[in-house]
């Protein structure tokens, strides 16, 4: 996998997307993380910044491509995306930090975070993706076909993340093993300050602005370590 580090905020300086992305009441502090790398790597970022830390949670996942027919401009084309495997375990653990957030074909909806899953059966595979694609019963990996259930358009943060999570796929704990796709770690990180919105703000917001530039002077190192890293909001209820 290529190391990508992609903000879920397009245009984050910007005054017309302040409506679009606003969420109202619902708290978006900007006070975690999701890093996907090597267990050492990640290790070394906890040891770094313990200090920093409220709390953190490591968790093995999978990582996959996979190709899909979508619809660009009135036009079907083969796209690849990304796929994220967890099982039904992780999948609770990141809900409770409230990391499951409903999107809307990945755009931030006013929606919070979810506070349930369904039971996964053995066996059965639940899709989270865009609900564009919600018609997918069978995706590819690795040569294998995996017939999966679309249960939501859900994402890992308040918007998805195509540079690991087009598709998240949550299994039980015997599928995942038998599941193909290349072992990883996913680290979640929820800091002891809040640096700022995780939203767009205005470029005339000169706190808004030194806050994002605060963030940005404290997360450097940790992307540098790492295959892909996410700013979201822990949000616990």
């Amino acid at each position: 996998m290529r190391k990508v580090i992609k903000l879920c905020m397009v245009g984050i300086v910007s005054i017309s997307m302040l409506g679009a992305c606003s969420f109202g009441k619902t708290e978006e502090p900007r006070n975690g993380a999701v890093l996907i790398g090597e267990e050492q790597q990640l290790k070394d970022i906890v040891n770094q910044h313990k200090s920093d830390i409220i709390s953190n949670d490591l968790y093995q996942v999978k990582r996959a491509e996979t190709n899909i027919k979508v619809k660009r401009e009135d036009k079907e084309k083969i796209e690849k995306q990304q796929v994220l495997i967890i099982d039904q375990k992780t999948a609770e653990g990141v809900m409770k930090k409230g990391l499951l957030r409903e999107t809307n074909n990945g755009v931030p909806t006013s929606g919070g975070p979810i506070t349930s899953l369904p039971t996964i059966p053995k066996g059965k595979v639940l899709m989270f993706t865009n609900n564009e694609n919600k018609e997918i019963k069978e995706i590819k990996v690795n040569d294998k076909k995996i017939n999966v259930q679309y249960e939501d358009d859900i994402s890992l943060g308040r918007c998805r993340n195509t540079a690991y999570e087009d598709i998240v796929l949550i299994v039980d704990a015997t599928t995942f093993k038998d599941l193909p796709g290349t072992k990883t770690y996913m680290e979640v990180l929820h800091f002891n300050k809040s640096y700022g919105e995780n939203k767009s703000f205005n470029g005339d917001d000169a706190e808004a602005k030194q806050a994002w530039n605060e963030w940005e002077k404290f997360t450097k190192d940790m992307k540098e370590q790492v295959n892909s890293f996410d700013t979201v909001s822990i949000i616990k209820k």
